[in-house]
């Protein structure tokens, strides 16, 4: 399995629209996120991902975590699903039309809803966590698309899924709601596979906890750069090539498990006079003293999100074993 995407807070989502963060204990699932992402109020703008890194899609899984604050107030929504960026054009999850409990596959040109397919039951309950996993095959005309709910499945389509304009799809994007569902509908754990999604664990958020093994930025305690709602206004900056920030992040929630990959997500900017040009992002550990990086990346004077998936851990070479996990450190390198 490859994984093509994956965001856990609003610092994945830079085209935001109204996207917002929820922190209520039981919306998402603790030792796993540290909050939620909804749609607090009724807009005409998707929550966007940036793009994926590899390009767009036609074939694809989508996996996310999902709780009702109270039942949809109102039928016919558009809850989460794949994107095409630069439009709010969409195919994904949201509820059937004449009711606000039935989940249903629905597709959306900008302008109109139009609805593919509903499940048979009702599986929108309030107050219950569940996980969804979406499977595209062959975006397009001959489309087929399974929707399963807790691992079941629930809807299995085969038919035209394209709107206008819209051959594949390159983000995920949580879609506008009507007022009356204003903060109804929470999801954490987002991510994008080639393959079955089924039975992965779940999205860890390994958040910043403290100064790692080497400390050479500016303004680098962790609390500046590690708010679960992100602000550019407290960076940490290098103003020298080959520096390198290293910082603690949290222990893994579950006690055995496996490694598909680790992603990073960092905004990053650059002043026209700073003396380094790019930022590589990598991981140290913090038993060894080692680190690894990525290809650099070349911020612009604005801050934008750039974003980094490792299924090979650049310290050892190989992939991810859990003892990696059990020191790893997050580095930022200047170059």
């Amino acid at each position: 399995m490859n994984i093509l995407w994956a965001g856990a807070e609003d610092i994945d989502f830079p085209t935001i629209g109204q996207l917002t963060v929820d922190t209520t204990a039981g919306h998402f699932r603790s030792g796993w996120a540290r909050c939620g992402l909804n749609m607090p109020n009724s807009t005409a703008s998707p929550g966007k991902s940036a793009p994926f890194t590899g390009g767009a899609l036609t074939s694809a899984w989508l996996s996310f975590e999902f709780h009702l604050n109270v039942n949809m107030n109102t039928a016919g929504q558009l809850m989460c699903g794949f994107g095409l960026s630069g439009t709010n054009k969409w195919l994904g999850i949201g509820t059937d039309t004449t009711s606000n409990i039935k989940v249903a596959l629905s597709k959306y040109d900008g302008t109109t809803r139009t609805q593919l397919q509903a499940e048979g039951g009702t599986s929108l309950a309030a107050a219950v966590m569940n996980r969804f996993d979406m499977q595209v095959t062959n975006y397009g005309a001959t489309a087929t698309v399974n929707v399963y709910l807790n691992g079941s499945l629930i809807i299995s389509f085969s038919g035209d899924t394209t709107v206008s304009g819209m051959t594949n799809f390159d983000s995920v994007f949580i879609m506008f709601q009507s007022s009356a569902n204003a903060n109804a509908a929470v999801y954490s754990e987002i991510f994008v596979a080639d393959s079955d999604t089924r039975a992965v664990l779940g999205l860890q958020t390994l958040a910043l906890t403290g100064a790692g093994t080497t400390n050479a930025w500016t303004n680098n305690t962790f609390t500046n750069i590690n708010a679960i709602s992100f602000t550019d206004n407290t960076p940490a900056s290098s103003n020298t090539a080959a520096q390198d920030q290293q910082y603690t992040v949290t222990t893994p929630t579950p006690s055995a498990y496996s490694v598909i990959a680790v992603s990073i997500s960092a905004r990053l900017a650059r002043p026209a006079t700073a003396t380094p040009t790019q930022v590589k992002l990598g991981y140290g550990n913090g038993a060894g003293g080692s680190f690894g990086t990525g290809a650099a990346k070349t911020p612009g004077v604005g801050y934008s999100l750039f974003e980094q998936i490792d299924a090979i851990n650049p310290t050892t070479g190989i992939a991810w074993t859990q003892s990696d996990l059990a020191s790893l450190q997050l580095d930022l390198e200047s170059a």
